[in-house]
């Protein structure tokens, strides 16, 4: 489990990015890691459970601060209230968006939650997912050399948690030391 999580939240637990979903089996043993997991995330990382079906658990970790900071943007709120998210609390805004992914697959909003630059998010929705310049963790449609410095920085993290894990250390231990670097 620590290792899924390595791989798809590195800069989320990094604080490069507001946040990150995985999706993992829905199985007591994984109900019981990400409680011991929620338990020992240090402050300021949240984790909610935003679907389940008999088979998976999309989980979604998050920095709350930059989250937060999401919400209380003039712009984002706009984009979100045209989804009819409620805006003034994070617990509620994330409730909405768990209801949402009841309803359908992914809502393309969800792009905002994941810290995708709203010019990607909005890029998406508009060309229904076509026309991008350029493909890595989102599709970008504006500032190509940016978001590829980005990308860059996001598999760097990715790779250096990687790495101190297969020197033995635990999520906790890096968790513990994140912004040390």
């Amino acid at each position: 489990m620590e290792h899924l999580l390595v791989r798809h939240c590195s800069p989320t637990f990094a604080s490069l990015k507001v946040g990150s979903l995985v999706n993992i089996r829905n199985n007591g043993e994984n109900q019981r890691a990400i409680d011991r997991l929620v338990s020992v995330l240090p402050k300021g990382l949240s984790m909610s459970v935003l679907k389940v079906t008999e088979r998976m658990l999309l989980i979604y970790l998050y920095n709350e601060d930059l989250l937060e900071s999401l919400l209380e943007n003039d712009y984002h709120r706009q984009i979100l209230l045209s989804y009819d998210y409620p805006v003034d609390s994070t617990e509620k805004a994330l409730l909405h968006l768990s209801l949402r992914l009841q309803r359908e697959s992914f809502p393309h909003e969800i792009g905002l939650f994941l810290g995708y630059p709203v010019e990607d998010v909005l890029g998406f929705i508009k060309h229904k997912g076509q026309n991008y310049m350029e493909k890595g963790y989102w599709k970008v449609y504006q500032n190509v050399p940016n978001k590829l410095s980005l990308f860059e920085a996001y598999d760097d993290c990715r790779m250096r948690y990687s790495q101190l894990m297969d020197q033995g250390f635990t999520l906790q231990d890096i968790l513990k030391h994140r912004n040390k670097e």
